[in-house]
């Protein structure tokens, strides 16, 4: 793990924190409870903190999965296409090939521009 600047400014804010408290606890002669309320403070601002964490982790998670289904999509794509013929005195035909493992449930042909080409 890389130490980053935020990361030492982090731990440096940090230490503040924890030595300013201590001071305040001791020059102020502070009770037990004083001392207690501290540490239920860390444990919510941790508690708070790993909330964030799970989250940001659980929003990374369905983005990469959100990622991999329009990247499987693209390929299924991919996969499907069409040929045009035309032959002299039998028409022409327009042939489907499906090379996925999917089916092919809407099929639209908007035109046909010719020499095999359509749209």
């Amino acid at each position: 793990m890389r130490l980053t600047t935020e990361r030492l400014l982090l731990a440096f804010l940090g230490a503040v924190v924890v030595l300013v408290w201590v001071t305040i606890g001791l020059a102020y002669d502070k009770p037990s409870d004083w001392w207690a309320s501290g540490g239920q403070w860390a444990g919510a601002i941790g508690s708070v903190f790993a909330a964030g964490v799970a989250l940001w982790i659980a929003q990374q998670g369905w983005s990469r999965a959100d990622q991999e289904r329009l990247d499987n999509q693209k390929v299924q794509a991919r996969l499907i296409f069409a040929l045009y013929q035309f032959h002299e005195g039998h028409g022409g035909g327009i042939k489907l090939v499906n090379a996925s493992h999917g089916a092919v449930t809407r099929i639209s042909i908007m035109r046909i521009i010719g020499l095999g080409r359509f749209q």
